[in-house]
Order: structure tokens, then sequence, then C-alpha cells
């Protein structure tokens, strides 16, 4: 299904892909699954400009969120960004086994994690 997905998306429409959804028409299995890769799924339905995007995205936020743990010195703020950086990294992980690309799930996960880092690097307000 890999293969599928590379030589498919590359083979017939490298830039914009094949369209989101679709990609399961192009697997030659009689189950027609879709490639169980959330970065080959991107590949193969949005093209390299799509994949870009989606790498690009979830790099920012990645780098984000390392930078603002490492460097967070607050106690109470520091468990809940590693917290989430550990969520991401599992996120990450297990989208190289199942297509997580489509998923809310994802979409909802890294706007959260850049309020988390957001959120740590706002200064402490004086009790009122």
């Amino acid at each position: 299904m890999a293969r599928e997905a590379i030589e498919g998306s590359l083979d017939r429409h490298p830039i914009l892909g094949i369209g989101l959804g679709i990609a399961h028409r192009y697997n030659p299995t009689p189950l027609n699954y879709e490639v169980h890769n959330a970065f080959l799924l991107a590949l193969a339905e949005t093209g390299v400009l799509g994949l870009l995007a989606f790498t690009i995205l979830f790099t920012f936020v990645g780098v984000s969120i390392t930078r603002k743990a490492l460097t967070c010195r607050d106690p109470a703020r520091r468990p809940t960004l590693v917290g989430v950086l550990c969520g991401m990294v599992a996120l990450l992980v297990h989208m190289q086994a199942d297509p997580f690309y489509h998923l809310q799930l994802t979409w909802f996960f890294l706007p959260l994690a850049e309020a988390a880092v957001l959120t740590a690097s706002q200064p402490d307000r004086a009790p009122e």
C-alpha cells in the first residue's frame, strides 16, 4: 500500500495529489484500504505541496513545544508542557501505522499544543 501511495501520487498528480478522501480508490487490493501512514496518505491525497505543509505544521508545533518545555522554569507549567510534548510524540509514532491525517483529533491537538506553549509563555499575574 505504501508503494502504491508513493508511486500513484508522484506519477499521476505529484503537485496537488489525487484529492482528499479518495486514496482508497487507488489501492489495488479488493478491500480498498488506504495507506496506513498519515504522511504517505497526505502525499497521496494532497501531493507534495500538501505533504510539505503538513510536515512544516508538525515541525513548527513540535519545535515550539520542545523549546518551551526545555526552557520553562515554572514548576507548575513545565509538567504540562512535557505532557503535551509526550502526547505529540505519541501522536507522531501512531501516525506511522494509522492514517490520522483525516481524524479530527490531529487537527484539535495541534492548536491545543500551541495554545499550551503560548499560555506557558505568559507572565504570571499577581493575585488580586
